[in-house]
């Protein structure tokens, strides 16, 4: 759970028997009243508030507080940015300058050839939280940690917006392509054993896409990496 400043829900996630469920937008509430947020406002600025319920579930979810921390702060820090979608090509290739350089990519590794008629029915906060999302995936799993990273736009056939974003790292396996969707599933568990961060990414990419009416799959690169399609309702 990520809360902001007066107790708003930024994210959540609950945990049923063996199944993590992303709570969507629409159901998120406020826990200003809650013990735990009153003790967590109290602390200093980078300190973290775990509860007895929390510290047991460490191992279990492989959580990592630091990425936990950057996640909240980048949902409320664009939070003031924008609340309207693109108005324009220009914005959207902003919005992916910004998502490049806070996902720790330089400008040159990254490309955007926007060809679509029309703009996503999104507003510039979420189109830049799910960039940053997915770029941030790409450089986890380079090998370098520098991938080379080209987010296309085209119309989609029903009528909306489709983006891809394709890097040209190892790929993820068509066996793994529908389970890397859901809340605390790590690729690089798979891949390497290793467990960098929380397996939060792409099911924060999926909520937002499917709130706004889309949908999301994995497809396989030109170049062997990832290809991420997300389709969106047009803008009117």
């Amino acid at each position: 759970m990520c809360l902001d400043e007066n107790g708003n829900e930024l994210v959540r996630v609950d945990w049923d028997g063996q199944q993590a469920r992303l709570i969507s937008p629409d159901q998120l509430q406020n826990k200003a009243d809650r013990p735990y947020f009153q003790e967590t406002m109290k602390l200093a600025a980078g300190e973290v508030y775990l509860s007895p319920v929390d510290l047991n579930a460490v191992d279990r979810f492989a959580l990592d507080t630091e990425q936990l921390l950057s996640t909240a702060m980048q949902i409320s820090g664009g939070a003031s940015r924008s609340d309207c979608g693109p108005q324009n090509v220009e914005e959207i290739a902003a919005a992916v300058q910004r998502a490049c350089h806070e996902a720790g990519l330089s400008a040159d590794h990254c490309t955007l050839c926007y060809a679509a008629t029309g703009l996503p029915r999104l507003d510039l906060t979420t189109l830049e939280l799910i960039l940053r999302q997915l770029l941030d995936n790409a450089r986890k799993n380079h090998p370098q940690q520098k991938p080379q990273v080209q987010i296309v736009g085209c119309d989609d056939a029903a009528g909306g917006v489709r983006l891809e974003v394709e890097d040209d790292g190892p790929g993820i396996p068509p066996e793994l392509q529908d389970q890397v969707w859901l809340p605390f599933y790590q690729i690089d568990r798979w891949q390497t054993g290793q467990t960098p961060g929380m397996g939060m990414g792409l099911a924060i990419v999926a909520n937002h896409v499917w709130t706004a009416g889309g949908c999301c799959w994995i497809e396989r690169g030109v170049r062997g990496g990832a290809r991420i399609c997300l389709t969106l309702p047009a803008a009117a």
